[in-house]
């Protein structure tokens, strides 16, 4: 259980960094202030992991 729990915290902060980037990249232009950026980068991390 352990192993599962680091895995899935380690694949959350990799995706979450990735998502970042991708949307940064798309809302940046936008004006979207850094938070919600983050913040929909880590919805999103949730969302993608839910459906293992």
């Amino acid at each position: 259980m352990a192993a599962e729990a680091t895995r899935k915290a380690l694949l959350t902060c990799e995706l979450t960094d990735i998502l970042t980037l991708v949307v940064t990249s798309h809302w940046n232009r936008l004006g979207v202030a850094a938070a919600t950026r983050a913040a929909l980068a880590q919805a999103a991390a949730n969302v993608y992991l839910r459906q293992d």
